[in-house]
């Protein structure tokens, strides 16, 4: 279990950054 655990962790700090910017983006075009 805490090693599926730290996988789920490894991969969501590799995937929020990315959703991060997707948001960031759709406010940019959404503002323009």
């Amino acid at each position: 279990v805490t090693n599926t655990k730290i996988a789920c962790l490894g991969g969501g700090s590799l995937y929020f950054p990315r959703v991060l910017a997707d948001l960031a983006l759709e406010e940019e075009l959404a503002g323009s």
